[in-house]
């Protein structure tokens, strides 16, 4: 990582320098993580039910 931003950095300041960088980022992941979209519930394909999927679906069985 580049931490410099021109002149001389001492070493002090080159670790409070990456030290704001590593939170940022840190930051960043934990706020891109909670802007996920959610997903919409499992339906099935059949009756389009959210209480089942089409493996278990009581029409598909009553037709086999």
């Amino acid at each position: 990582m580049y931490i410099a931003r021109g002149g001389v950095l001492l070493g002090v300041e080159g670790a409070s320098h990456a030290q704001a960088a590593q939170e940022e980022v840190v930051g960043g992941v934990a706020q891109a993580a909670a802007e996920q979209p959610q997903r919409a519930p499992r339906k099935c394909s059949v009756c389009y039910s959210i209480e089942h999927t089409a493996r278990t679906c009581p029409r598909r069985q009553a037709t086999s």
